[in-house]
């Protein structure tokens, strides 16, 4: 990982690590990391469809669709919020955390 330019070695939830162990060090927002992971799961083509059967006066289409794009986005947004409210390891708490050391 020493040719990655730092931002390249967090993600959105890295394995074993808390989603916001990359943003605190580089001082970037955590909303910067959590998009990159986050915007290929979100159900683009469920909102799609609902808005076509909508469109196209199917309403019991629009509903089943509709129903099902909400449930994926509220298990995302469940989903994120219990990642976040895990508490971040004593080593990168904000009242420890002094910024990047000089070189």
């Amino acid at each position: 990982m020493a040719g990655l330019h730092p931002l390249h070695r967090g993600g959105a939830v890295r394995p074993g690590g808390h989603p916001g162990g990359g943003a605190a060090p580089h001082r970037a927002p955590l909303t910067l990391f959590l998009l990159c992971g986050i915007f290929p799961l979100v159900p683009g083509a469920g909102i799609y469809y609902t808005a076509y059967y909508l469109l196209t006066n199917q309403e019991t289409l629009f509903a089943a669709k509709g129903v099902e794009t909400l449930k994926i986005a509220v298990a995302l947004a469940l989903g994120i919020a219990i990642v976040c409210s895990i508490p971040l390891p004593g080593r990168w708490s904000r009242r420890q955390y002094r910024g990047p050391k000089p070189n």
